[in-house]
């Protein structure tokens, strides 16, 4: 079965919505660790 658009943007937004809290959550050191493995993971990915 495949998913509407309507369906995947409204899945979508509400992952957005709680990755939004979640890195409200997090503290400025975790923030910071995050943003340099995702760094270092495009790194690699051009590599």
């Amino acid at each position: 079965m495949t998913e509407s658009v309507l369906d995947y943007m409204t899945r979508l937004g509400r992952a957005a919505r709680e990755a939004s809290r979640v890195i409200g959550r997090a503290s400025t050191a975790q923030k910071n660790r995050a943003l340099q493995a995702t760094a270092a993971a495009l790194d690699e990915a051009r590599a």
